[in-house]
């Protein structure tokens, strides 16, 4: 009978080993690839890759870069992060002072289903919503379709972490006569690592979403730096679009496609970067 177990944990783990082998060598072909073919722009055009715009001319040697795109996803991320987090963070920290109320209760169920839904419903929404009736797809409404992402996201995590704080630093809180938003201060301050590794993961989903920016962000192949600066209330195309419509994109415009790379790679380094500094903070709290 032991024999038996051992001959099945042997099996099983040779399945999940061999699985995890194959998993992690597809992930790894797709950074290398990615890489590879997104430094390929950079090598030719330098630093201006990063400035310029594309040039979609078939016949021009000239390749242009993705400035406009990268300046588009910062206005369309950050009018989301400065308008999400606050909402999101006030939200986990009213679920966690009122955890037993009905309204609190509803509002945890609403945020959960916002959370599993398909984003791509998102952009539905805002399209119905808005784009119908203004005719014009603005940055302002990639940026209200990213706040059904990151406002869920960043409550139920907040309101998660401090659960995580031990009962005796509230009711020592309490004991000493501090108030409930000095209370709250202080929860806060003793988890603040760990709030703001959440927020670093919160941008990074929202930093390469692109099912509702689908539907509510403009779409061109081609967007130029012009006399006006990038805000929300005008046309822009992000930077996960562009991957999307370039990667789209025919032989003749092979330097689009080359663009659509860079773009990916750029993306990818951004959410890295992201990612890093919010497992830097996490190890930092189990240190202390």
């Amino acid at each position: 009978m032991v024999r038996k177990y051992r001959v099945r944990d042997l099996i099983l783990g040779i399945l999940v080993s061999t699985t995890s082998g194959i998993v992690l060598s597809l992930i790894l072909w797709m950074l290398l690839t990615v890489v590879y073919l997104g430094s390929q722009p950079l090598l030719k055009e330098g630093i201006r890759a990063l400035i310029e715009s594309p040039n979609v001319v078939p016949m021009s040697p000239k390749i242009g870069g993705i400035g406009p795109m990268i300046y588009s996803t910062l206005v369309i991320v950050g009018t989301c992060v400065a308008i999400g987090l606050p909402i999101g963070f006030l939200t986990g920290l009213y679920l966690y002072e009122h955890p037993t109320s009905k309204l609190s209760r509803i509002c945890r169920r609403l945020l959960e289903v916002l959370v599993e839904a398909p984003t791509v419903c998102y952009g539905v929404v805002i399209y119905l919503t808005f784009i119908l009736a203004l005719k014009e797809k603005l940055a302002i409404f990639s940026s209200l379709s990213l706040l059904f992402i990151i406002i869920p996201y960043v409550a139920i995590q907040t309101c998660d972490i401090l659960s995580t704080l031990p009962a005796e630093l509230k009711e020592t809180c309490v004991a000493l006569g501090l108030s409930r938003w000095q209370t709250l201060k202080v929860l806060t301050r003793a988890a603040w690592r760990a709030l703001i590794a959440n927020m670093m993961i919160s941008i990074a989903k929202v930093l390469g979403e692109t099912g509702p920016l689908l539907i509510v962000a403009h779409v061109t192949v081609k967007l130029s730096w012009g006399p006006w600066i990038y805000h929300p209330l005008t046309s822009v195309a992000p930077v996960p679009l562009t991957v999307f419509i370039y990667a789209a994109a025919r032989a003749a415009l092979s330097k689009v496609v080359m663009l659509g790379w860079l773009a990916c790679l750029v993306l990818t380094l951004m959410a890295f970067g992201l990612f890093i500094i919010a497992r830097i903070l996490s190890r930092t709290i189990e240190i202390l």
